[in-house]
């Protein structure tokens, strides 16, 4: 799996864009508009359910106006002893682009965390989806939120920090339906004791990523966690001092499932106060049509897929528990064919994601 430095909006997307596509449509590639809508939305929550820590990211399909990729170079933290180190050659992250230095005074944004330090905040992502069937209304799902609840812990190792977060408690809702809710709930007990560990430097520049999952998760499930994780609640900053009004873009190309899907998020300042800097943010993702995923037992081709979100983002410099919310909306249309049928499946899928803090 090849990732390139995904902006934290990314989670949000990628949940949105490719969980959910791959679980209404790839588990059962060949169904047909009038099946049981309650077994397809079973099928649907129970591969949704991989974790994601919110956090956001404007811009048009592949970013084309992302700098090269290379690893950004490393300026001195801002008043602070945050650590900062230079990007590892093998990581092939996109650098943030800045568009705008914004308003004087200005500041060069860096994370500044303290060894042994601990966090902690909850994730809730909503999730519903509406879909056509080779032209006909097909069974779609009911707003379903998954809540989990996440700690973690700072280490300082040279000059960089490893951040270490743990999955401790998780809860599933089916809008209108218990029954459901339960077999959600059964799927995301799974993720609980998953743990995430990043290292990062003083921008947010990831250097390394890994998980250690609990016995018995689905692989599925962690290889969508692998991507949405990438970049976790870590935010990368531009190498230049700042301002109120400051804008940069990031670019991000994340191959999964055979698919090089592009993306390109904006972020803006709206303030600075202290080590709190809050952000808008927006973001935008694109498929190539004609592109082909990779599903066991099936063909399944990309005829249209973009994913538009928006949002806002508090960072505060000194803790890894970025706070924020945001609304996606992603389309896709996918031609599936599968032991002699052919299918058409349009999707659109809404996502909301809400980090709070503990």
């Amino acid at each position: 799996m090849k990732i390139r430095s995904i902006s934290p909006l990314g989670r949000a997307l990628v949940v949105a864009a490719i969980l959910l596509l791959l679980a209404a449509a790839c588990s059962s590639p060949v169904v047909t508009a009038d099946e049981d809508s309650a077994s397809a939305e079973t099928e649907t929550a129970a591969t949704t359910s991989a974790p994601t820590t919110a956090a956001p990211e404007t811009s048009s399909a592949p970013p084309t106006t992302a700098p090269p990729a290379t690893a950004p170079p490393t300026t001195a933290s801002p008043a602070t002893t945050a650590p900062s180190t230079d990007a590892p050659e093998q990581n092939t992250a996109f650098a943030p682009a800045l568009l705008d230095a914004g308003a004087e005074p200005r500041t060069s944004l860096r994370f500044a965390y303290d060894d042994g330090q601990t966090f902690a905040f909850d994730v809730a992502t909503t999730q519903s989806f509406d879909q056509v069937i080779n032209g006909a209304a097909g069974p779609g799902a009911p707003a379903t939120t998954t809540i989990t609840g996440q700690t973690g812990v700072v280490t300082l190792s040279g000059e960089t920090f490893i951040i270490e977060t743990t999955t401790d408690s998780a809860t599933a809702i089916v809008e209108g339906d218990p029954a459901l809710s339960a077999q959600m709930q059964t799927a995301v007990d799974e993720l609980v004791g998953l743990v995430e560990r990043r290292v990062i430097d003083a921008t947010g520049f990831i250097s390394d990523f890994e998980l250690d999952s609990p016995s018995g998760l689905d692989p599925s499930i962690l290889e969508a966690a692998a991507v949405t994780g990438q970049n976790g609640v870590a935010l990368a900053f531009p190498q230049e001092p700042v301002g109120v009004g400051a804008v940069w873009e990031v670019g991000a190309e994340i191959d999964i499932s055979g698919l090089d899907v592009f993306q390109v998020s904006t972020y803006e300042v709206l303030s600075i106060s202290g080590t709190v800097v809050e952000l808008a943010v927006t973001t935008s993702q694109f498929v190539e049509p004609g592109s082909v995923m990779n599903v066991p037992g099936a063909e399944a081709t990309v005829e249209a897929w973009s994913a538009d979100g928006s949002g806002t983002l508090t960072v505060d410099l000194t803790s890894p528990a970025n706070l924020g919310s945001i609304q996606v909306t992603a389309d896709q249309t996918l031609a599936i064919s599968a032991a002699g049928e052919e299918v058409e499946i349009v999707q659109e899928i809404l996502t909301e994601t809400i980090t709070t803090p503990r």
